[in-house]
């Protein structure tokens, strides 16, 4: 490349040396001269290769911007569907904790009532369950028949 550049380098040195007529009229170049055209042509070369050093890099940011884009379309897309969902999930939370609330009352009064009905067994336990009325009138009561057989004989024998 460097012999590419040095032919390119010595044409155009030529060209811009050379009088528009094509006809070299002129002496040779002063050294001066030749360095001025030479670094001229080197300066143009040099901004020809920034500018495409440039172009590169705006084209490389246009990518990343087109890149950086799809990825926040993308991450949006994903946050709303995430707040979807955590809404779904929000009410989801407030149905279960209303309908705990609504069971622990129900098992609080459950158990009240079986606390209740446990005492009132423990107190028919500890004594013999009342004979019903219709039995009673018929004289038909065991445990009256019962007591007046145990009074009898306490009040014979005493």
């Amino acid at each position: 490349m460097a012999v590419l550049d040095f032919a390119v380098d010595a044409f155009e040195l030529e060209f811009f040396a050379s009088p528009p007529g094509g006809v070299n009229e002129t002496p040779p170049p002063s050294p001066d001269e030749e360095r001025r055209l030479r670094r001229m042509i080197s300066n143009r070369e040099s901004a020809r290769r920034s500018r495409m050093r440039r172009q590169r890099h705006l084209e490389g940011l246009l990518r990343e911007e087109e890149r950086l884009t799809a990825q926040n379309r993308g991450l949006s897309d994903r946050l709303e569907a995430m707040n979807c969902y955590s809404t779904l999930l929000r009410r989801d939370n407030e149905r279960l904790l209303l309908e705990s609330a609504a069971l622990r009352r129900r098992l609080a009064e459950a158990s009240r009532t079986y606390n209740y009905l446990l005492r009132g067994r423990l107190a028919w336990i500890s004594r013999p369950p009342p004979a019903p009325l219709s039995s009673m009138a018929a004289g038909n009561d065991p445990t009256l028949a019962s007591l007046t057989a145990h009074a009898g004989a306490f009040f014979i024998s005493n």
